[in-house]
């Protein structure tokens, strides 16, 4: 037995390790062929799904995707790489597999191959005959690999397959990249540089959105976020443009998302161009958050453009903090400002304010426009965005054609009106008569305070923080009220057109004035000689309400005319006068009417008191004759009221048919309800003439007073006599008989018996008639004594022109 295994061919090992290099290549160029087809099919993928994504909604892929594309791409590329190259090249390739292999492709080997790989390395106790046939095997093998060829154990037509289409496919990228660079460019730049907006170089048509702002069409622009801030309520016109470079389309598509609190509500508009490349579309009174998206030819927003709605500034309170004139005593308001109410504020004129108005936000500007003048002031933000204050401005217009004449003021004064917060605008101002001709000489430093007309109308329009004006400018209107001239209330009292000599003439009433009566008095004039000027018994101290009173107890101011000595026949004129403490445009000087006298003597006023007292005795015995009549017309209704009763209590008989029966019953009920209406309109109608003639006595009473006429005697007769009697008549008894006869009316309208209030009314106008029968008479007695004096009065004067005649004749025959 032998334990020795012949030695093994030499051709052996070159075949396998032939075999194993030559598959390993194979397996190395599949691998290679496999990648690059995947690469080209994977920039192809890229590409299409670039263009198509563009095709339908004319954007970039978004970044996202397009990074996860090509992520998938390379784990893809080295699935490959590791599957079918790297991973197949590390897997071991043994001896008796290569063996395996070759046997299955030359069947010739006989399996001497597998005998020799599988015998190699062994020490079995083997017998010299099968070491001998061993030895015969390895012989035959090594003749047989001697001229052995492993090539066409490889099927080369897959690898040729594959290598062709890679080929093809990189020859197809190669040409395209030669024929359109700018495709090329355009997946470089899109996949590689992951360019955000790598199709902009590239399109043909490019749009941009920017907000047509009221009031004036001011061109809005969207931030840097494509965001833009409405005022809510407002309408919202889009203005869209075609880019300069770039071909306009001839339509947009405005898509829009409305965020309301109820949900989102969507939709779309197509515009066509109001001019060459410029499209608008407006949206009424916005009130929700907008976003739009734009839509034409080859462009597409990705980003939407945002409306945010904010609140517009408006104007939350106005007041005025005044300075009033010192002579107007207004000191004690100055610390209480004059709130505005509506739209309008009215101050006195010439005073100094300080306009003082609120917004409901922070402002950047202010502009005031008020006709002859326009006031502007504000910030800006500088690059840092921090608040700058700008130059303020004064435009005055002389009239609405003159040419404006603007005056610069210091950013300064920007900080002074609108300080702070930026919430409130203050003004200093001066609302006077003069503002324009004070306008006229205005300059940068004597703007303030600014003069203005008197009735200045004032538009402000507001800009906020938000870059929001308001939508409509704020109203605001300031009048001057002018220091009227005083106003005289004055009437003389107790006197008439004819006085005497002696006479005290008093006036009633006061005088009034805005501000305060500084000064107040007489003048006087007799006949045409000059005005003479005469103070009051009291001056006034400033009162906005100065009465006429010598005394708190005398409410009437007198003026005495004895002091002037006139005579019987001169006239007399008489006017107060009253100025207020204005020292800016006045003082106003007023004076009353005037009251014109004649200058008489005690007799003739004495005599033209008694017409007057024979016309009052005139109108009271018509009150006596009325009131006569009132008795007799109730006596004729208390039997008329019986003959009803009567009537009443009556059966209609054959004799007196129902209808005659209806009739006189309905006469009687007429009579006697017109008799009550009647009967109390002429007692009412009695009562107020009869309060006249009482007022007419107490009037010639007082006039005898003032005019020095009177004597204890005649007053204690006119006041006891008549005034006395007649008060008592109007204030008690023509009462008792209204009371009475207006229940006679009660009782007939309530279908009463009217007897019992009859006779209670016949027995009060009995009562009046015998009171007024009384006062007649007393005015009758008078009257007899009136006539004596008169008569005596007379004679008087025949004597007195008598005798003056006879001085006459004797001075003429002395002449002779």
């Amino acid at each position: 037995m032998s334990t020795n295994l012949p030695p093994m061919p030499a051709d052996l090992t070159r075949v396998l390790g032939e075999l194993r290099a030559r598959i390993r290549r194979y397996v190395l160029w599949e691998g290679l062929a496999w990648g690059v087809l995947f690469l080209a099919l994977l920039f192809w993928g890229l590409y299409a799904t670039d263009a198509v994504h563009f095709a339908l909604r004319k954007l970039e892929l978004p970044l996202g995707v397009r990074r996860g594309l090509v992520l998938a791409g390379v784990v893809g590329f080295a699935w490959i790489f590791l599957s079918r190259i790297v991973l197949r090249l590390l897997r071991p390739l043994e001896s008796r597999s290569l063996a395996l292999l070759l046997e299955r492709r030359f069947p010739a080997l006989s399996e001497r191959l597998i005998t020799a790989v599988e015998m190699e390395g062994q020490s079995l106790e083997r017998s010299a005959a099968t070491n001998a046939m061993l030895q015969q095997t390895l012989a035959d093998l090594s003749l047989q690999l001697g001229q052995l060829d492993v090539a066409p154990v490889f099927d080369f037509q897959p690898l040729r397959r594959g290598s062709l289409v890679a080929g093809v496919l990189v020859a197809s990228i190669v040409g395209f990249g030669v024929v359109n660079v700018q495709a090329m460019s355009r997946w470089f730049a899109a996949y590689v540089e992951g360019e955000a907006d790598y199709w902009e170089r590239f399109r043909q048509n490019a749009l941009s959105a920017r907000v047509v702002a009221q009031p004036g069409d001011r061109i809005r622009e969207f931030d840097n976020a494509r965001s833009y801030k409405h005022p809510r309520g407002g309408d919202l016109t889009l203005q869209v443009e075609s880019r300069a470079n770039s071909v306009a389309p001839d339509q947009v598509v405005l898509s829009w998302r409305s965020l309301t609190q109820t949900g989102r509500t969507r939709g779309s508009v197509n515009l066509v161009p109001s001019e060459p490349g410029i499209y608008r579309h407006t949206i009424k009174n916005v009130a929700d958050e907008q976003w739009f998206w734009l839509r034409g030819g080859d462009f597409a927003t990705a980003e939407p453009y945002r409306v945010v709605i904010v609140e517009p500034p408006q104007i939350e309170r106005v007041e005025l903090q005044c300075d009033y004139p010192e002579y107007m005593g207004q000191e004690s308001l100055e610390d209480r400002p004059v709130e505005l109410s509506g739209t309008q504020i009215a101050i006195p004129a010439e005073t100094r304010f300080e306009l003082r108005a609120t917004a409901s936000k922070p402002l950047m500007s202010v502009d005031i426009r008020a006709g002859a003048w326009e006031f502007g002031c504000g910030y800006e933000r500088d690059a840092k965005g921090q608040l700058q204050p700008v130059a303020a401005r004064l435009t005055l217009r002389e009239s609405p054609t003159a040419e404006p004449r603007t005056i610069a003021l210091e950013p300064r004064v920007s900080m002074e009106c609108l300080p702070g917060d930026r919430r409130t605008l203050r003004l200093p101002a001066w609302i006077t008569d003069s503002a324009t001709e004070r306008h006229k000489t205005l300059d940068s430093q004597s703007v303030f305070p600014l003069p203005v007309p008197m009735r200045s109308e004032m538009q402000l329009t507001l800009l906020d923080e938000d870059d929001v004006i308001s939508q409509e400018p704020a109203s605001v209107t300031i009048v001057g009220t002018p220091d009227e001239p005083p106003v005289i209330e004055a009437r003389r009292r107790g006197v008439r057109n004819a006085i005497t000599r002696t006479a005290s003439v008093p006036l009633a009433g006061l005088i009034r004035d805005d501000f305060g009566v500084l000064e107040a008095y007489f003048e006087t004039k007799v006949d045409a000689l000059e005005s003479v000027r005469t103070s009051l018994s009291s001056q006034p101290r400033g009162q906005r309400e100065f009465p006429l009173a010598a005394t708190p107890q005398e409410l009437v101011e007198r003026f005495a005319v004895l002091p002037l000595e006139l005579k019987e026949g001169q006239k007399l004129s008489l006017v107060l006068v009253a100025a207020d403490g204005d020292h800016i445009n006045g003082p106003h000087v007023v004076r009353s009417e005037s009251f014109d006298f004649q200058i008489v003597s005690p007799e003739e006023l004495l005599g033209r008191l008694y017409d007057q007292e024979v016309n009052l005795r005139a109108r009271l015995e018509q009150i006596v004759e009325e009131t006569v009549r009132v008795r007799a017309d109730l006596d004729d209704q208390y039997k008329r009221a019986g003959d009803r009763t009567a009537l009443q209590a009556a059966e209609p008989t054959e004799k007196i048919a129902h209808e005659t029966w209806e009739a006189q019953y309905r006469q009687l009920e007429v009579a006697i309800s017109a008799g009550a209406e009647r009967n109390l309109h002429l007692i009412r109608k009695n009562h107020a003439e009869c309060r006249s003639i009482e007022a007419a006595f107490r009037d010639i009473r007082e006039e005898m007073v003032n005019n020095r006429v009177d004597s204890a005697t005649l007053l204690e007769r006119i006041d006891d006599g008549i005034v006395a009697p007649l008060n008592r008549i109007n204030e008690l008894t023509y009462t008792t008989v209204d009371q009475q006869i207006g229940l006679y009316r009660l009782r007939e309208e309530q279908k009463q018996d009217p007897r019992p209030a009859i006779t209670d009314s016949m027995t009060g106008v009995d009562g009046l008639l015998e009171q007024l029968k009384s006062v007649l008479s007393e005015m009758r007695e008078r009257e007899s004594i009136n006539d004596l004096k008169k008569r005596l009065q007379e004679m008087i004067d025949r004597y007195e022109k008598l005798n003056e005649a006879t001085e006459l004749k004797n001075f003429e025959e002395l002449g002779q």
